[in-house]
């Protein structure tokens, strides 16, 4: 009975992604790119069913059978260019929302592909996404402590007929201050954590605030600017 139950287990973690831990690499380290191509495997480890790498290519399987290939382009030193890309990372597989991230990452910073694989559509991001309870919409916070690249900002999507739009952004005031933990509560309210360098607490610690995101009377309003 017990080794029964083992295989059940066994060929279940077969068919889907082993956990997978958001990145510890931070944009603003001139090594970022080295580390993301370490992480890759353990990014892309028990997800081979939909992301498979080849050399210089990453291609990602979709459910209709149809594949995406992200082939890297040689980074050009000597005619600079802004929009080159230097390499693709597999970054994160959402189960319940049938997604995957791509990180493409240029000379200018990353950017987020998160691809649809039903239908292989794509929506450009600044960050990793953060899904609401029910799934219908997600945020994005960039200008945090690991993406300082990024424009700090808090940005919205909804999901209309499995295509997601952005419904709604939030660039704050200050500098030296960087956005942190988002977290929803409930579907229609986001909580976002602040850190302000530029001043500090008795403690001499940089001063933490709150952003709270939140649908009233059918639109997005923000509290704690």
């Amino acid at each position: 009975m017990k080794k029964n139950i083992l295989v059940v287990i066994l060929l279940t973690l077969c068919c889907y992604c082993f956990a997978q831990t958001d990145t510890v690499c931070k944009t603003s380290n001139s090594n970022y790119l080295n580390c993301e191509q370490n992480n890759e495997p353990n990014y892309i480890n028990g997800c081979r069913h939909i992301a498979v790498r080849n050399g210089n290519t990453l291609i990602i399987s979709l459910t209709n059978k149809k594949t995406l290939a992200y082939t890297n382009v040689l980074f050009d030193s000597v005619l600079l260019n802004y929009d080159s890309v230097k390499t693709f990372i597999f970054k994160k597989y959402y189960k319940a929302n049938n997604v995957v991230v791509v990180e493409r990452i240029t000379v200018n910073g990353t950017i987020m592909l998160l691809i649809n694989l039903s239908t292989g559509k794509k929506v450009e991001t600044n960050w990793l996404p953060v899904f609401s309870p029910d799934n219908k919409r997600f945020a994005v916070v960039s200008g945090t402590e690991f993406n300082t690249y990024s424009p700090e900002m808090v940005e919205v999507y909804i999901n209309r007929k499995g295509n997601y739009e952005k419904e709604f952004e939030f660039k704050p005031d200050g500098a030296l201050t960087y956005l942190g933990l988002c977290k929803w509560q409930g579907n229609d309210r986001i909580a976002i954590k602040r850190i302000n360098y530029a001043k500090t607490n008795a403690s001499g610690k940089p001063l933490k605030s709150d952003i709270t995101l939140a649908i009233m009377d059918n639109k997005w309003n923000v509290m704690g600017k």
